[in-house]
């Protein structure tokens, strides 16, 4: 038997009560001071179950699917609102009715999702964490090669002008690349992107002129720790990075390895791996048979935590316990910024978001979003428009753990 806690963020002057003070929340809210003080009796408890050491601490939050083509670059540059406008969403709730199971065949059902002011504290989830990671999905373009796509096919491509937004309203420290839209602009479009994510200084993995760039991880140093970031894919329609092809790299269980591998010989004490995958379809919220053989994959090479992708819905949610520590799969947070319309759960998704005691996972949010006007994520209500994504990441959920 050992003791259990949960420390409680306390209500602040954000929406939905956040921002407030919090031990295991983001660098602003550890440093307001904390009204909550428990004490034990000397002796009767093991002073390490009671520690608690405030540099030790860190937050990663993560978004899902991210490709600002389509209706958010038709809102930003065919309307005039520009990419402020779609990268600094604030709240919203729905005008009409929604569901948690939304049928997945005709008639689809759709939210209607209208804006309630808050401008800017959708993407301060992001930019007050200590580490912030997003899940790119299409190439990277010199503005001057580039323009929007108007539903024509769905080859997809964001300009250079959406990186000062990425870079300082985000404040995204790593992008994923590992995704099926990414040669969408042919070996130009691979070798612009990465081009410009160095210019801009964001790590990136998942993407290069060979397998060898491809697999190489991405690195954060925070709290003490070195973290490694790996992406791979299993979604057609990309080309396949190998020693002489620009692309990205597969869930082999070969390259899985090699990637963790390289990740600890790089001085990892953390590794998060990103698949892209489907299991066999797209739009499924719960793990299939090939992405639970892809996840034994993952475990035996030494993945830590597990953030996927690809599905364009959100869930399931699993924490699995290991020697050292609780380890985290989110199979797909959703989407965050990809135009899909045409479905509830496509509009909706969730930013992860995770908090670390050195190595040691110790706490899990999921923040609710909605994509408004199809082009700009969204906070909502956890309690209110927004528990009908997390309810149906809870109904696949398996967290019934033992520490």
């Amino acid at each position: 038997m050992e003791p259990a806690t949960k420390v409680l963020s306390i209500a602040g002057d954000g929406p939905f009560g956040l921002f407030g003070p919090d031990l295991f929340g983001d660098p602003e809210s550890r440093a307001l001071p904390y009204p909550v003080v428990g004490s034990a009796p000397p002796g009767a408890l093991d002073p390490a179950w009671t520690e608690y050491e405030a540099s030790e601490v860190w937050t990663m939050t993560s978004i899902g699917s991210l490709c600002a083509d389509r209706d958010a670059a038709y809102e930003a540059v065919v309307l005039g609102k520009g990419w402020d406008w779609v990268f600094s969403g604030g709240t919203a709730a729905y005008a009409g009715p929604a569901v948690v199971d939304p049928p997945d065949e005709g008639p689809y059902l759709t939210v209607q999702p209208v804006e309630t002011g808050n401008d800017g504290v959708t993407p301060s989830i992001l930019k007050r964490s200590d580490v912030a990671v997003a899940d790119h999905e299409c190439p990277i373009m010199p503005t001057a090669d580039w323009e929007p796509n108007r539903g024509a096919t769905l080859a997809f491509a964001v300009p250079e002008d959406v990186l000062p937004l990425w870079r300082d309203t985000l404040g995204l420290d790593v992008a994923y690349l590992a995704a099926n839209h990414m040669s969408d602009r042919g070996v130009e479009g691979i070798r612009s992107t990465l081009r410009l994510l160095d210019e801009y200084g964001i790590p990136r993995t998942g993407l290069g002129m060979n397998l060898d760039e491809a697999i190489e991880p991405a690195y954060i140093e925070v709290a003490g720790l070195t973290v490694a970031f790996v992406a791979w894919n299993d979604v057609s329609g990309v080309a396949e990075a190998d020693a002489d092809t620009a692309g990205v790299p597969w869930i082999t269980e070969e390259n899985v390895n090699e990637a963790v591998r390289r990740a600890r010989a790089g001085g990892a004490d953390l590794v998060i791996c990103n698949p892209q995958w489907w299991g066999g379809a797209e739009y499924h919220d719960d793990l299939w048979s090939t992405q639970v053989t892809q996840l034994g994959w993952f475990d035996q090479a030494g993945c830590d935590h597990v953030i996927g992708a690809g599905t364009h819905v959100a869930g399931p949610l699993l924490l699995r316990s290991r020697p050292e520590g609780v380890s985290l799969v989110l199979a797909s947070p959703g989407n965050y910024m990809f135009g899909q319309y045409w479905w509830q759960e496509t509009q909706e998704g969730v930013i992860l978001d995770m908090t670390f005691r050195g190595k040691t996972l110790v706490n899990v949010r999921m923040r609710p979003t909605v994509m408004v006007r199809h082009a700009r994520a969204s906070l909502l209500d956890p309690e209110g428009d927004g528990r009908y994504v997390l309810q149906r990441i809870w109904n696949h959920a398996e967290v019934d753990f033992l520490p």
